[in-house]
C-alpha cells in the first residue's frame, strides 16, 4: 500500500480556501435560523405579555421586531467583512508561497 502526503504549501493553501468557502456558504443558513429562533422568541415574550389582547401583543412583537429587523445591514457587513477576509487569504497565500 502506497500513502502520499500532501505537499505542505498546497495543503495549507487548499485549506484556508476550503475554510473561506465554507463560511460563504454556511453564512445565509446560519442568518435566517438565528432570526426564524430570534423572531420566534419575539413572539412568545410579546403573547406572555400581552395576555390575550391582540392589539397589546401587535404592539410589543412589532416594536421588538422594528428594532431587530437589520438582517440586510448585517449580511451586507458579513459580505463586505468576506472581502477582506478573501483578501487576507490571498496576500497570505502569496506570503507563503514566496517564503517556501
Amino acid at each position: 500500500m502506497v500513502f502520499t502526503l500532501r505537499d505542505k504549501v498546497l495543503a495549507q493553501i487548499e485549506d484556508r480556501a476550503a475554510f473561506l468557502e465554507h463560511l460563504i456558504e454556511e453564512y445565509p443558513r446560519l442568518l435566517r435560523e438565528w432570526t426564524e429562533r430570534t423572531d420566534e422568541s419575539f413572539r412568545k415574550l410579546a403573547e406572555e405579555s400581552a395576555k390575550g389582547d391582540q392589539d397589546i401583543y401587535q404592539d410589543i412583537y412589532s416594536s421588538w421586531f422594528s428594532a431587530f429587523d437589520e438582517n440586510d445591514f448585517r449580511e451586507d457587513m458579513f459580505y463586505k467583512s468576506m472581502l477582506l477576509m478573501v483578501y487576507s487569504y490571498y496576500e497570505g497565500a502569496i506570503e507563503f508561497l514566496v517564503r517556501n
